[in-house]
């Protein structure tokens, strides 16, 4: 992956957005700018490899990418700057979660995290698969 593709998304404003979540998950602004920068890769990884090979569990960065969506705007303007399109949001129906092919697109998200990023996901924010 190209490092200015990468620049981009982690350069992308999101302050307003880490205070939102803060505020509405009551937790320290410090949490919520550590879960935007790890949607930022999530979301990267999604416009590089394509949404169709990934899933991730309900949890921080999912949370944290409903709160993104209320920003319409500067969620399509963050989509743009990834040069990939519009990145819908599709949850999986409750009887595909733990799938065995939802669980192998969580490991391949993992494993093409570290490749992406040169460090293992954190695990109190990405969670062993099952």
């Amino acid at each position: 992956m190209h490092q200015d593709r990468i620049d981009a998304a982690m350069s992308f404003p999101m302050e307003h957005v880490a205070s939102k979540y803060a505020s509405r998950m009551d937790v320290s602004i410090e949490v919520a700018r550590g879960i935007v920068e790890e949607l930022r890769r999530y979301l990267l990884l999604l416009a590089t490899h394509g949404a169709e090979n990934y899933n991730i569990p309900a949890g921080d960065v999912d949370d944290m990418w409903h709160i993104f969506l209320l920003f319409s705007a500067d969620y399509r303007a963050f989509c743009d700057r990834l040069g990939a399109g519009f990145i819908d949001h599709a949850p999986l129906p409750d009887e595909e979660i733990d799938s065995p092919r939802v669980q192998s697109n969580y490991r391949r998200l993992l494993l093409d995290y570290e490749a992406t990023f040169g460090e293992k996901p954190p695990r109190h924010i990405w969670p062993t698969p099952r």
